[in-house]
Order: structure tokens, then C-alpha cells, then sequence
């Protein structure tokens, strides 16, 4: 019955996601979900994303994480919550969030991510600076 967050320099590999479902012990486990999230190369104002520069309030972002954790538990009845987010640069098309959730069913799993998902999004002091090819940038507005 693990919670973690794990900010992570650069974009999220398979061995980052191979140790989350290796960290998952619960003898009652009967369902995992993994949410991945990716940098798009969307097009804005006519200039494409290369890569996001993500920035974070550390300490707050922790403390945020433990919160949350704790009302996604008392709401739903979860084993695991994983969360890695990168930190820095991650070129488009690399994955930048995998949030990792189990528990004794499926349909619960299921809610409990998507309601950690955007919590996660609107909630935790993580910023993301969408770089442009031309070298310009901006501030990423999350969108649900």
C-alpha cells in the first residue's frame, strides 16, 4: 500500500514505469490502472511545440501530493498511488506524467484515476513552459 511521488529530471521511460508495478505488493490487488501522459507537438498561433520546460514548487508539490492522496482515499477505496512527473526539458512526443493507481476492483481504479488525474493538473504547483521550434515560448494553460 504504497503512495509516492517522484519527480523525475527529463521525460519518463519504461524503467520508470516497470518499477511502479514492481513497487505494487498488495495481496488484494485485482486492478491497476496507468494513466501516461505525453507531450503533444500541438500547433499554436502557427508555431509547433518541441518540448515543455516543467518547473515545480518541490516542497509544495509533495505536500499537495500527500492531501490529495488522503482525500482520493477517504473517497475511494484504493491500495496504490503512484505519481512521477517530469521535471525540466521533455522533447514532444515523450512521455512528461504516469499515474500509477490500484485496487481490489476495476470500477473504482477507474474513477480514482481520472479524479487524481485532474487534481494533479489543477491542484499541484507543476508549470509547464511550451517551447516552440522557433525558440519562443510560453506558459501552458491546462486544459480538462
Amino acid at each position: 500500500m504504497m503512495n509516492e511521488i517522484k519527480l523525475i529530471q527529463g521525460a519518463i521511460n519504461s524503467t520508470h514505469i516497470g518499477e511502479i508495478y514492481e513497487n505494487d505488493k498488495s495481496n488484494n490487488t485485482g486492478a491497476q490502472i496507468l494513466f501516461t501522459g505525453k507531450v503533444r507537438p500541438d500547433i499554436i498561433n502557427g508555431k509547433i511545440v518541441s518540448s515543455i520546460e516543467f518547473t515545480a514548487y518541490e516542497p509544495m508539490v509533495e505536500e499537495q501530493f500527500k492531501i490529495l492522496v488522503e482525500g482520493i482515499k477517504r473517497k475511494f477505496d484504493v491500495f496504490s498511488i503512484t505519481l512521477l512527473h517530469s521535471l525540466g526539458n521533455v522533447p514532444a512526443n515523450d512521455l512528461c506524467m504516469a499515474v500509477f493507481v490500484s485496487s481490489e476492483h476495476r470500477e473504482v481504479t477507474y474513477r480514482a484515476s481520472k479524479v487524481l488525474v485532474e487534481k494533479i493538473k489543477s491542484d499541484l504547483p507543476i508549470w509547464g513552459k511550451e517551447i516552440f521550434e522557433t525558440g519562443e515560448h510560453q506558459w501552458k494553460v491546462n486544459k480538462m
